[in-house]
């Protein structure tokens, strides 16, 4: 009898263990797919409803740069142009003529990126003042700057790669 009751127990725990991993499973696919509610920022919300146009870039973009150059170690000046650097988009450049892009998969992020590894939201790319910053928008890859996973808005500075997804990009002047 006693057996009998310890494999019904274990049965039954083996079942809550199952099903809890199940709906963690398809908790993580919800949040990939539909992501965190973006925020808009003020200044950009009438703005970021236009996509900017992502042009061939005049010359070949160069190689990404080292992931251990800090953003501040790189070189001084105002950016003016977004290059993509690897990646699907790889020899492409945008012109930065908004304050604000969002990167994501979705078609309501300001650049698109058609990449497995990239999340709906998964990136804002914002100008604060005279600095461009970057920040996770709770992506599940996480972005990177400089090689290093970011976790808050960090300073971006020019030539100083941005990894999201297998997109890497970087801030030219």
């Amino acid at each position: 009898m006693s057996g009998e009751l310890l494999y019904l127990l274990i049965s039954a725990v083996f079942l809550v263990l199952l099903w809890l991993f199940v709906f963690s499973v398809i908790w993580a696919v919800r949040s990939d797919l539909f992501g965190p509610k973006v925020k808009r920022m003020r200044g950009a919300a009438a703005s970021a409803g236009s996509a900017p146009a992502v042009s061939p870039a005049a010359a070949p973009a160069a190689p990404a740069a080292s992931g251990r150059r800090a953003a501040s170690a790189a070189s001084t000046g105002t950016p003016a142009h977004l290059v993509f650097t690897a990646g699907p988009v790889r020899g492409r450049q945008l012109t930065l003529s908004q304050d604000a892009l969002t990167f994501g998969r979705s078609v309501d992020s300001s650049v698109v990126l058609r990449d497995d590894y990239t999340s709906t939201h998964h990136a804002r790319l914002s100008k604060r003042g005279d600095t461009w910053m970057v920040e996770d928008l709770g992506s599940t890859n996480g972005t990177m700057v400089g090689g290093q996973r970011i976790s808050r808005p960090t300073p971006v500075g020019i030539g100083v790669p941005i990894t999201i997804g297998t997109t890497v990009m970087e801030l030219r002047g």
